[in-house]
């Protein structure tokens, strides 16, 4: 497993009235943060909403830098793009789902 390190900001707001959440994350450069952290996440976070008849949907939201993308996904275009990221994160969201959490 890669070991780097980020200067991580996370901010979150709730909304009881409207059985929403949000949290949001990303790096950031503070003086009082390890030298060595240079990884740059992305902005990303979920949005919470509560379902009328119970449970809670989550809503994955994340930052991409498109350029960088189409010089990956040569060839692809930008929805074929955002398609291949899509499945990339479910994929990753249902690896996580399956690990035992006990």
């Amino acid at each position: 497993m890669l070991d780097l390190p980020v200067s991580y900001l996370r901010a979150w707001v709730l909304h009881p009235a409207e059985g929403t959440a949000v949290l949001a994350t990303q790096s950031v450069i503070h003086p009082k943060a390890v030298k060595e952290a240079l990884t740059n996440v992305r902005p990303s976070g979920w949005f919470l909403s509560e379902l009328e008849g119970g449970g809670v949907e989550l809503t994955y939201i994340f930052e991409a830098d498109l350029i960088s993308l189409r010089k990956i996904f040569v060839g692809s275009s930008d929805d074929q793009i955002v398609d291949i990221m899509a499945i990339n994160v479910n994929t990753w969201f249902e690896q996580l789902d399956s690990f035992d959490h006990t």
